[in-house]
């Protein structure tokens, strides 16, 4: 008996031993990590400053490849299209806004593939819309001066990279140009020349800043994943051309001075397959595809596998103007990044960051929650909106912003949840975002904090800081702050600790100092401008009864995609709903319903109602179609990860009406889609609707997401079973005895 006691007590210790570690232990130099670089970043670092400067500087980190789950029946019948659609030319839709450009003899490629991937974007936006075409056009010369560093009279530019015009850029470089209130700017205001000559610098200064991007989004290097997971991102990939413009790419352009050519001059068809022997090192833009394109289009010394090519525009006016780079080439699939949303002028008048160049350093955190802060000084006496707020993501985020407008403490009383035009949370992949205020926040005292809190997808979560980066002199130039920028670990902000970003080396003396990545937006604007509006469902009248939609569920029955190659025909989808569980209560001779989709399930001060025509109510339903034609709000809800569909009644009698309107029902995308090619079908399939992200992959010291509380049961479960045993053995020996 003493033996058997000895062994539960030696099991229950050793279970102890096995679980207490990942539940309880905890260092903090295990908490946070550099994240590795990739390994075209590291033989990158090995070539010589004139190799380089040959060269586009490939990412110096891997895009982790995470599940974006959305319900979103619009993404993901789209995604549907893009995957049907075996051809399609950004060409044929909007022809005025991909004009022949040359960078002549100038390094600028990356400016102008940057800006090609604004403009179709700004134009896609004008097509959907049905509004008049309009040529868009940037200046890429005020791009290559704006982030460089030297100016003619030994003039610097503080907020340029520690770079000069000519050595050619990056993606990365565009992007913070884009993001940090730098530009873009007309064309007319410094028009493109032959030359990169040393200019004055007040030519790049006070220039009108006509666009801003919210959101961009880097896609994973599909040409390194399996072939189910290669699928997905190239559907995505070409989904994003269809509806938010061209993506920037990188290619070897010299392949005609190489003694092993990969391009074929009569076909216009390039395909590299060694990436050390034909190096990236020119930058383009990706307008379509096609997926049947032969593999003979290719030279027989250089011939890829498969059929399928990418359709892409180049800068060197009518020489090579356009090529079919195989979606097998060993370069094209390396940087692919675009604009989500963009618009065509500044919607802000103040920006708050810290981060005027791209975050370039990713840190680890052992956990799948984290906390990111700034705290910002006002930079005016007038009252100042905070309407935005934004952040670099370097995978999946899941964002609730909160911001103490009257100080820069960190506790929760002091903070508020802000309401989001997505609700209180918007789901982002690896990109730029832009997280849009419901309603302007006015900022109360001298300073102010936002916090922005972030969930991951997986048991551990990466975030970008700005940095300087050995090896990389382009990165000189940055200043890291003290005392401003901040991160933390879960959501407790009572109980966290906060790290200091730009004092991260006293945590590991492998982490750099660094600048979060929060930017905030306002507007200034008088407290009487903003109205209080009341909200829509109230009802009105008190003679008349409406309905009652407290029960009410919808079901999407199916959905139906038509897409057309005509570009005067534009693109819709039409789903047929049916709601049921309206009980009504109306006596009122005449009802009329209305719908509205929103991205929120909060919906306030809803206007752009459309109204539901034909048949109304039977049986306690309401069977209708939504005709995304009728939409206003549709390149918002678009690219929301959730859906939410709202119905107002009017009741109307006697010359009196009274009106309510339903709280939000979230459309699920489960259902049957069908998807035509000029009133065609062409494709059927059944679209899952999976809102649950799994992760079976455990980090080191870390949980899987099973969580501490159900380990915590399970070994209470076994240390009660021993117990249990060990008594009953004890009173069996007794028996015995």
């Amino acid at each position: 008996m003493k033996k058997l006691k000895k062994i539960s007590i030696i099991l229950m210790i050793l279970i102890s031993f096995l679980i207490a570690p990942k539940v309880f232990a905890k260092s903090n130099n295990d908490e946070i990590r550099k994240v590795e670089y990739s390994e075209d970043f590291k033989r990158w670092l090995k070539l010589s400053d004139e190799e380089k400067n040959k060269t586009i500087q490939p990412r110096m980190y891997d895009v982790i490849v995470t599940d974006f789950n959305t319900r979103n029946v619009f993404y993901k019948v789209r995604l549907l299209g893009a995957k049907s659609n075996s051809k399609y030319n950004l060409k044929n839709i909007i022809p005025e806004n991909l004009l022949t450009k040359d960078q002549q003899q100038t390094n600028s490629c990356w400016t102008f593939a940057a800006l090609t991937s604004l403009e179709t974007n700004l134009a896609l936006s004008d097509y959907r819309q049905g509004t008049k075409s309009k040529t868009y056009d940037f200046s890429e010369r005020h791009m290559e001066y704006a982030t460089s560093k030297i100016f003619k009279n030994n003039e610097t530019n503080e907020g340029g990279y520690n770079r000069t015009v000519g050595e050619g850029g990056q993606w990365y470089i565009a992007e913070s140009y884009l993001t940090n209130g730098s530009g873009a700017i007309p064309e007319s205001e410094m028009p493109f020349e032959n030359n990169e000559d040393l200019i004055e610098i007040d030519q790049i200064k006070n220039q009108t800043i006509s666009s801003q991007i919210y959101d961009t989004i880097d896609f994973p290097d599909y040409n390194t994943q399996d072939d189910t997971e290669k699928a997905k991102i190239m559907n995505k990939i070409k989904k994003h051309i269809q509806e938010n413009g061209s993506v920037f790419a990188s290619i070897h352009g010299n392949s005609t001075l190489s003694e092993e050519s990969c391009y074929n001059n009569d076909t216009e068809a390039k395909y590299c397959n060694s990436s050390i022997s034909h190096i990236a090192d020119h930058a383009v833009s990706i307008v379509g595809w096609d997926d049947n394109y032969s593999v003979e289009n290719f030279l027989e010394s250089a011939r890829p596998s498969k059929n399928g090519a990418w359709i892409v525009k180049n800068s060197w006016g009518n020489i090579r103007e356009y090529m079919y780079v195989s979606y097998e080439d060993c370069n094209i699939s390396k940087i692919i990044c675009g604009i989500v949303k963009a618009t065509d002028k500044k919607e802000y008048e103040n920006i708050y960051q810290y981060d005027e160049y791209f975050p370039a350093t990713y840190v680890e955190f052992n956990n799948s929650k984290i906390m990111l802060c700034n705290v910002f000084n006002k930079k005016t006496t007038a009252d100042e909106y905070l309407t935005q707020v934004a952040l670099y993501a370097p995978e999946t985020y899941i964002c609730k912003v909160y911001v103490n407008p009257n100080g820069t403490e960190k506790d929760k009383k002091d903070m508020q949840l802000i309401e989001l035009k997505t609700g209180e949370i918007k789901t982002v992949e690896a990109g730029y975002h832009t997280l849009e205020f419901a309603e302007p926040l006015k900022i109360n005292a001298n300073s102010f904090a936002v916090i922005i809190e972030v969930q991951g997808t997986r048991n551990k979560i990466n975030f970008e800081l700005e940095s300087k980066v050995d090896g990389v002199p382009t990165f000189d130039s940055v200043k890291v702050e003290s005392g401003k920028c901040f991160l933390a670990s879960g959501n407790d902000m009572d109980n966290c600790k906060w790290y200091d970003l730009g004092k991260l080396s006293q945590v590991s003396s492998n982490l750099p100092n660094g600048d979060g990545t929060i930017k905030a937006f306002t507007i200034t604007k008088k407290s009487e401008e903003i109205p209080d509006k009341k909200p829509d469902n109230q009802e009105n009248g008190e003679s008349i009864k409406n309905s009652n939609f407290d029960n009410m569920k919808c079901n999407i029955n199916n959905v139906k995609y038509y897409t057309f190659t005509d570009k005067n025909n534009h693109e819709y989808l039409i789903l047929n709903l049916t709601v049921d569980g309206i009980t009504q209560k109306s006596q009122a001779n005449n009802l009329e319903y209305y719908y509205y989709i929103s991205a929120n399930n909060n919906e306030k001060n809803i206007e752009n109602w459309v109204k539901i025509e034909g048949k109304q109510i039977e049986d306690d339903k309401l069977q209708f179609e939504i005709n995304t034609q009728n939409i206003k709000n549709l390149d918002e809800i678009s690219i929301a990860q959730n859906l939410y569909l709202y119905i107002k009644e009017i009741a109307s009698q006697d010359g009196k009406e009274s009106e309510v309107t339903s709280k939000a029902m979230q459309l699920d995308s489960k259902t049957q889609a069908e998807i035509y090619l000029d009133n065609i079908k062409v494709e059927e399939a059944q679209i899952d609707d999976n809102d649950e992200v799994i992760d079976n992959t455990v980090a080191p010291n870390e949980l899987p997401k099973a969580g501490i509380k159900k380990i915590i049961i399970f070994v209470s479960a076994i240390s009660v079973l021993s117990i249990i045993v060990l008594i009953r053995y004890k009173k069996i020996s007794e028996d015995i005895k």
